[in-house]
């Protein structure tokens, strides 16, 4: 989550109002190709990304789920 925030920020324009939603879509995908990848702890989904893929997709319409392998 840090580091992703860091680059983020390093990236956007100050005070950016979609750093947040940035942030967890990245977050997201460093932890789904880390699954994909067999290097993520434990085999189940861990409740902060259940939480952003809901996010996501209740209120942004992004599914994420279906990259998951």
């Amino acid at each position: 989550w840090e580091h992703a925030e860091k680059y983020t920020r390093a990236v956007q324009p100050e005070n950016a109002e979609n750093n947040r939603v940035v942030t967890i879509i990245q977050t997201l995908i460093i932890w789904i190709n880390a699954k994909n990848a067999k290097v993520a702890c434990g085999d189940q989904i861990p409740e902060p990304i259940k939480a952003y893929m809901d996010l996501l997709r209740n209120c942004y319409n992004i599914e994420t789920k279906h990259l998951l392998k």
